[in-house]
């Protein structure tokens, strides 16, 4: 297991909140845009997305933006077939990341590639609440 260090949630800076500490488990998935794990926050289960490191001042300054960018439109967000960012940690560069409310099921792909079987009629059922949030996101 892998303690993160301790961030303070920007959100709750401001109100003069504690830092977290934020512990990772087990590797959920790993993508192009970070890798996520299975972890801990204020002793909740949580999904932890681990973010690309910038190299230089200049990567820094422009993924920071592009970060602020994504959590304010995600935080716009409430929606029971979108997962809810809970938390982002910038604080420490070498790692940022991401806490998510954790989907117990797992990803709804694997689920599909595990199961061959799950009827046509739950097929479009997922179809149908993956098109309501993102009609949801358009939205906003």
């Amino acid at each position: 297991m892998q303690v993160m260090p301790l961030s303070v949630n920007p959100c709750a800076a401001a109100q003069g909140a504690l830092a977290l500490e934020i512990r990772t488990e087990e590797e959920l998935g790993k993508g192009s845009f970070g890798t996520v794990y299975k972890g801990r926050c204020l002793g909740v289960e949580v999904a932890i997305k681990s973010l690309p490191r910038a190299s230089t001042e200049k990567e820094r300054t422009s993924f920071n933006k592009m970060l602020q960018a994504e959590t304010k439109a995600f935080s716009r967000l409430n929606h029971p077939n979108i997962i809810s960012m809970l938390h982002v940690s910038i604080d420490n560069p070498s790692c940022p990341c991401l806490v998510l409310e954790l989907a117990e099921r797992g990803s709804l792909w694997n689920m599909l590639q595990q199961d061959p079987t799950i009827p046509m009629w739950q097929r479009l059922r997922f179809a149908t609440d993956i098109a309501c949030g993102m009609c949801m996101i358009h939205h906003k």
